[in-house]
Order: C-alpha cells, then sequence, then structure tokens
C-alpha cells in the first residue's frame, strides 16, 4: 500500500474479546465514541518500514447498525467509509488539519456489519484502528499531533467526534 492508511480491526476471533452486548443496557440510537488509547507501532518487516499509530476507541450502538457490508465499485471508491479521521499537527500554538496524500487513500475506512443477533441488538465493544505514519508529519516543526473519530451507521446517524489528546510527533 501508499504511504498512508487506516485499517480497523475487526475479523473472525479477534472481533469476539472486542464486542460485548449488555442485555439491559441502555444506549442511543445514534454510535457513541470514546478515545481511550494509543500506541506506536513498528513494522517487524526491514523492506517496507512500516509505523502506525493503533489506536482503541469505545463505542456503543444502541440499534445494532454499525457497519456495511457493502464493497467498494473501484480500488478508488470511498463511498463506502463510514469510520472518518481526521489528522492534525501542531503547527506554532494551533493544530492544523492535515490532508491524505492521494485522494484514493484517505484515512478514512469502513466498519464491517457487526450487527448482533438475537433480540438485543446493542452493541457495545472497543474499535481497534491504525493510522500509518510513514511520510509523517507533514511539517518538519512538528511537536505535537492529534486525531479525530467519527462513524456514521447504516440509517445515517452520526456519531459524536472522539479526540485524542496531544500526542508527541513521531520521531520527537
Amino acid at each position: 500500500m501508499h504511504g498512508q492508511f487506516s485499517k480497523i480491526l475487526f475479523c473472525g476471533l479477534m472481533l469476539l474479546p472486542f464486542i460485548a452486548c449488555k442485555k439491559n443496557a441502555q444506549f442511543s440510537d445514534k454510535p457513541f465514541l470514546e478515545y481511550k488509547a494509543y500506541r506506536f507501532v513498528n513494522s517487524q518487516d526491514t523492506t517496507t518500514n512500516r509505523r502506525s499509530i493503533e489506536f482503541t476507541i469505545y463505542f456503543t450502538d444502541g440499534d445494532g447498525d454499525l457497519g456495511s457490508d457493502d464493497e467498494p465499485k473501484d480500488s478508488c471508491d470511498t463511498s463506502i467509509n463510514n469510520f472518518f479521521i481526521r489528522y492534525f499537527e501542531k503547527v506554532g500554538t494551533n493544530f492544523v488539519e492535515v490532508q491524505p496524500r492521494d485522494s484514493c487513500l484517505p484515512f478514512d475506512s469502513r466498519i464491517p456489519d457487526i450487527t448482533p443477533g438475537g433480540s438485543n441488538p446493542v452493541l457495545e465493544g472497543d474499535i481497534i484502528t491504525f493510522f500509518d505514519y510513514s511520510g509523517f508529519p507533514a511539517n518538519t516543526d512538528v511537536d505535537s499531533i492529534r486525531f479525530e473519530f467519527k462513524a456514521i451507521d447504516r440509517a445515517g446517524n452520526e456519531s459524536n467526534v472522539s479526540v485524542t489528546p496531544s500526542i508527541p510527533a513521531p520521531g520527537r
């Protein structure tokens, strides 16, 4: 892949520890996100030298319609994305948003359909997502970065915007 990407980790057995449905939980039908943690991850593959930040974001969705099974129409189709990431670098005293370098490789990604079975559609768990920071920060005088996360469910309900604290820029 190219210089930047974001992936959401939802697969097979990995999904089970992260999704915990509560029988009597009362959550809004509008998704809710809350930033929990980050950690820097360096690739073990020395040929790519990929460097990523792994984020953990807590989420709830009262009607269980978070995620989608839509497939991209082509390699540059971003219309199916339902998890949005905005990246900021601190320049002087202000955080300035940095756009992806390639419109075909946005920071956003797609949460797969995780609708629970049975009579209780409530979803609660953690989203684990990665941001490839190879080639970032974009500006050489950046000492801090931060991120914003938002999700949209199949009914079109937008979550709140969850914001990380200021993170020391990689390599600083």
